[in-house]
């Protein structure tokens, strides 16, 4: 699958240092034993220690740094090889740095979520908040937010984790000690956090 669209701002996935050499990994180098549970999205995903977390569990990481919303609808077939019983996605934040427009990106989120939907019509879908950033973006950051819980709502099929509340400060500034000096990725509180939040739709 392969698609394009002329959004403004810039940093097209395809120009991403990262994505080549772990997108030819996951579709060539699995052992097509498959997952359990995929985790999903960009480098707040590929971050984490996600089969650390939740013992008993057999996930696989597809989180891809600087990815945006495009990037991963073109690499979908790397989750639907795992045969997940469970997928959780997280990505949209480099879309609101990239001035990414809102429905452009919600629009490829729907994409993805139509054909992991349609080839894993048993598994069980959740879209997480995209994270705060700098007070620059709150109001993107927000904007996305509110789409996305709309998407949800729409098909029916793709559970909300609203994780926003937890990292941000009363005025949408990310709370400090969850993230790391950079103020978008998540430091080692904020992972532990995170995987708090979603231990129990993990392993039940």
């Amino acid at each position: 699958m392969s698609v394009t669209c002329s959004a403004r701002g810039g940093g097209a996935y395809s120009e991403n240092q990262w994505y080549e050499p772990y997108v030819y990994q996951a579709r060539n180098l699995s052992s097509g034993d498959g997952a359990d549970v995929v985790m999903a999205g960009d480098s707040l995903t590929m971050y984490g220690l996600w089969d650390e977390f939740f013992d008993g569990v057999e996930v696989a990481n597809r989180g891809i740094g600087s990815d945006t919303a495009e990037g991963f609808l073109n690499r979908v077939d790397t989750i639907v090889s795992e045969r997940p019983r469970k997928v959780f996605l997280m990505i949209g934040t480099n879309d609101v740095s990239r001035d990414h427009a809102t429905g452009d990106t919600v629009g490829y989120v729907r994409q993805t979520f139509e054909e992991l939907h349609a080839q894993l019509p048993d598994a069980e879908i959740y879209l997480q908040s995209v994270l705060p950033r700098t007070s620059k973006y709150v109001g993107q950051v927000e904007e996305l937010n509110s789409e996305y819980e709309a998407l949800c709502e729409e098909l029916g099929y793709v559970e909300w984790v609203d994780l926003y509340s937890f990292y941000c400060e009363a005025d949408g500034t990310p709370k400090a000690e969850l993230f790391a000096t950079d103020g978008y990725h998540m430091s080692g509180k904020g992972y532990e956090l995170r995987a708090s939040q979603i231990r129990d739709l993990v392993e039940e």
